[in-house]
């Protein structure tokens, strides 16, 4: 599998342009831009809560995946336990996913 742009990725703001509405950059290069997807956001210029939470989500990426990674890896060692899963770090992923880096 092909190796992702490193993390963090940061929600840089609102792009500015039409039907886009939040730009994601990691620390190489832009990974994405989320965009309004119903006619009447794109038509009247809307950033709404969900391209927010579109963002969030984006932006949590690659902390979610070491996250899963790590309790997967926890799972499928036998010699592992439960509480060898590092369950902070699980926390701050899918809160991050929720608020965002500055939420």
């Amino acid at each position: 599998m092909p190796n992702h742009t490193p993390g963090p990725w940061e929600n840089v703001g609102e792009s500015g342009n039409d039907a886009e509405a939040y730009v994601i950059e990691g620390p190489e290069r832009t990974i994405a831009w989320t965009c309004d997807t119903y006619d009447e956001d794109k038509e009247a210029g809307t950033v709404t809560d969900v391209d927010m939470a579109n963002a969030n989500l984006i932006c949590a990426a690659p902390d979610l995946l070491e996250a899963c990674e790590q309790a997967l890896s926890v799972h499928e060692n036998p010699r592992l336990f439960m509480d060898d899963i590092d369950w902070e770090g699980l926390r701050k992923a899918v809160l991050l996913a929720r608020e965002g880096r500055n939420g």
